[in-house]
């Protein structure tokens, strides 16, 4: 018999010891923690099978009542479930009873499933979707498009180096980098009470990975990384584009994956590319990269449908 309970991120701490994994942002307490600024609660839920913990999903909770919606992760981030390993036989199943519990009990649900791990369920609908994921373990690995690499190459003749962020130091500036982008494209990225919490998370959680570079005292560019099992994702960057001659838009990820390399890291996750940006996926193409489909699993009950 199969039931389904909920655990705060800390009760999930304590009992990780039974469950193998866990490489991903996805479980992270830290990470779940950001969401707090957008109004989110960190939940975490469980399925015991015959009363032993088999399975668990971290998510974020949204809303009250009739209204709660649940994500995991948000902003399209991906899903992390754990499973025992003596239920690995049995995964299918397992997950399939925790997704259902959650389409019964929230008005809308945001599974995104990176690796294919989880079954679909009744009254769940596909969102497909497709990222660029560029292969970067081999020591030997440049960009395929040979003036990229030659960019690069160059920055680092010039030492240029993105070093750690810094909230103490590099807050003030790395905000004024938001405003300016989010003017620039005309859309509004996270507040700064996220920002704040994101640096607390990234100062102790290695699976933030988030970089800074200044020129002659001038901010240029932050770009922040996710750790996803195997996989680093190119989440954010903010940057000067007066600036840009210095192509810290490309040295950066370059330094990061030597970086992770070390640490089992075997892909480069470029992000999804909207529809209307043929440009940014011409660049995203000269990394070298090859198209990795998944789907988030979405479903919607009562007044989420109007939602």
């Amino acid at each position: 018999m199969i039931t389904i309970s909920q655990l705060t991120p800390t009760e999930h701490a304590a009992c990780r010891d039974e469950l193998p994994g866990g490489s991903s942002v996805g479980s992270s307490e830290a990470f779940q923690q950001v969401w707090v600024a957008n109004g989110g609660r960190p939940i975490v839920f469980a399925a015991y099978e015959d009363d032993k913990l088999a399975a668990t999903l971290a998510a974020v909770e949204f809303g009250h009542g009739p209204l709660r919606r649940v994500q995991a992760m948000p902003d399209g981030l991906y899903a992390d479930p754990l499973v025992a390993n003596e239920c690995l036989g049995r995964s299918g199943l397992i997950l399939e009873a925790l997704l259902s519990y959650l389409r019964d009990n929230y008005a809308r649900v945001h599974i995104t499933d990176f690796d294919g791990d989880l079954p679909r369920p009744s009254g769940f609908d596909l969102v497909e979707q497709a990222t660029i994921v560029v292969p970067v373990a081999d020591p030997d690995w440049r960009p395929a498009d040979r003036k990229l690499g030659q960019q690069i190459r160059k920055a680092i003749r010039e030492e240029r180096r993105a070093v750690d962020f810094d909230a103490a130091c590099h807050m003030e500036p790395f905000l004024m980098l938001v405003a300016a982008t989010s003017e620039r494209l005309g859309r509004e990225f996270y507040s700064t009470d996220f920002f704040q919490r994101l640096a607390r998370a990234a100062a102790e959680d290695d699976r933030i990975v988030w970089k800074w570079f200044e020129h002659d005292g001038n901010p240029v560019s932050s770009h922040i990384f996710l750790v996803h099992r195997d996989v680093f994702l190119h989440w954010h960057a903010f940057f000067d584009p007066e600036r840009s001659h210095l192509q810290p838009n490309k040295f950066i990820p370059f330094q990061v994956a030597g970086g992770l390399v070390d640490r089992g890291i075997r892909m480069l996750n470029l992000g999804a590319t909207p529809g209307d940006a043929p440009g940014v996926e011409e660049y995203k193409n000269k990394w070298g990269g090859r198209p990795h489909h998944y789907r988030t699993l979405v479903s919607r009950r009562g007044l989420g449908k109007l939602m």
